[in-house]
């Protein structure tokens, strides 16, 4: 069974050059039942109505920071993904995160793609993924 064909995700990203990659990626791997939004507003919205099989948020949409609807997701056990540009330690509502795969922006594909697939077999979690951030060494 393609699990990909059948899995339902809510993408939360308000670059929209960023949304388009992570649907590219998304879509190169079979996955074609992605909902993409730009603010938590939206994604509230959506979540009213629909339960998807895995979220990939970043933390800072364009209405605001998405704790509450981390929080929202954790209650519901629905696994999530923060693919964001924040550092974990030294985000001021990082707990409220803490139930999702942390994945720093800019990710490999592979690495994303590795933890969605984890994500949709094993459910909530919570999880570090270190080595996202490509170091640029200087001279």
């Amino acid at each position: 069974m393609n699990v990909a064909g059948t899995t339902s995700i809510l993408l939360m990203e308000d670059e929209i050059f960023i949304a388009m990659d992570v649907e590219n990626i998304l879509h190169g791997a079979g996955f074609d039942r992605i909902e993409t939004v730009s603010s938590c507003r939206a994604a509230e919205e959506w979540l009213t109505a629909n339960d998807p099989d895995l979220v990939v948020m970043d933390i800072e949409l364009t209405d605001g920071v998405a704790g509450a609807i981390a929080r929202s997701l954790r209650d519901r056990h629905i696994p999530f993904i923060v693919y964001t540009g924040a550092h974990r330690k030294m985000h001021p509502d990082a707990l409220s995160f803490s139930e999702g795969v942390w994945l720093e922006k800019p990710c490999e594909p592979a690495t994303l793609l590795t933890e969605v697939m984890r994500c949709i077999r094993q459910g909530p979690t919570s999880i570090v993924v270190d080595g996202c951030r490509e170091s640029k060494k200087t001279r």
